[in-house]
């Protein structure tokens, strides 16, 4: 299945991280990356060189699933790397720790190509857990406790999500949700850390792997966070007009009954890696109501041209006021998009 993602960006900073391993170049241009490797946080410098002097180039970014990225936000398009400089060559940084932006781990692949010439270079994002050690890490609930870090020191705080991939490219700030930076935390006088975990209303159903490493002493420790699992039960009725739907620029109205009148009602669907969206309509006199849905996505009103995970979703209404609460259940299954 082809999938394509508009990016809506908050200025993600070209966040991608991508990291690079064998750079492979075409028709006389060279990309390298620096370093080669790393997790998430690193910050990787792409130089390419062998364009024409002041030749235009075009940059996209692509995922380890083959997902292309071809937006200024994201690649940090400047009116300096719009064009190859006087020695025909090109530079691109790649920062990779944001909280918005979620990572698929694996080969990324930066492609900078001008008119006659075009160069790829190749990198590895081998996540935030690798080779942590010397501290300890420790759940209670949604705490995070840490120990035997340095008095004082930044400890930065990453993420692994559930399935290594949970989400797809689907939701504009999930671009291959896999890992991502979670914040950081400052530690006491005795080298202990404590902070609130809580991943999201946009956050994936299963075990989330914690690391944190001292940016000082170097030393790590990780632990696992998995989502409680809440049963919910329907106490209104929410019908759904169709039990499958078209993944991209398709539509499907959802029928409520059995609410209190006038009340505000707040909405979500729910995909199924656990993925949720939110929507708010209101119930009318009679405590009723309805609305469209889109599918690929109706982000600050523009389709994103994605089609999203395929299977079971759940649209999930709950009044606000009288704790109602009504489900319906629907399938999304491929059409234009897939091959």
């Amino acid at each position: 299945m082809k999938r394509f993602l508009l990016v809506l960006g908050t200025v993600l900073f070209l966040a991608l991280l991508v990291v690079p391993s064998t750079p492979a170049s075409a028709a006389g241009a060279n990309c390298v990356a620096a370093p080669g490797s790393g997790p998430v946080g690193t910050v990787f410098t792409v130089y390419c060189s062998g364009f024409l002097p002041g030749e235009v180039v075009n940059a996209w970014l692509t995922e380890p699933d083959g997902h292309a990225f071809a937006d200024p936000y994201w690649l940090a398009m400047t009116e300096a790397n719009k064009r190859a400089d006087s020695s025909g060559n090109v530079t691109y940084t790649i920062v990779t720790a944001t909280h918005e932006l979620k990572v698929a781990l694996g080969e990324w692949a930066l492609t900078v190509q001008g008119g006659v010439s075009t160069g790829i270079a190749r990198f590895t994002i081998n996540g935030g857990t690798v080779g942590v050690s010397g501290a300890t890490l420790a759940v209670q609930g949604n705490w995070v406790y840490g120990e035997y870090f340095l008095p004082g020191e930044v400890v930065t705080v990453w993420l692994e999500y559930p399935n290594a991939d949970c989400s797809g490219t689907w939701f504009p700030v999930d671009v291959g949700l896999s890992t991502a930076f979670y914040g950081n935390v400052t530690a006491d006088n005795a080298g202990e850390i404590a902070f609130y975990f809580n991943p999201g209303s946009l956050s994936c159903k299963g075990k989330y792997h914690i690391v944190a490493r001292g940016n000082s002493s170097g030393w790590g420790a990780d632990a696992y966070w998995t989502t409680p699992n809440v049963v919910v039960n329907a106490t209104a009725s929410l019908v759904a007009s169709s039990e499958t739907v078209g993944a991209y620029g398709d539509t499907i109205t959802f029928y409520g009954s059995g609410f209190s009148p006038n009340e505000i009602l707040s909405c979500w669907t729910t995909n199924p890696q656990g993925h949720v969206v939110y929507l708010d309509p209101s119930a009318d006199g009679s405590g009723s109501f309805a609305f469209v849905y889109g599918t690929g996505a109706d982000w600050w009103g523009l389709w994103q041209t994605s089609e999203g995970p395929l299977g079971e979703w759940a649209m999930t209404c709950r009044g606000n006021s009288s704790g109602l609460i009504g489900i319906a259940r629907y399938t999304v299954v491929g059409n234009a998009i897939d091959p």
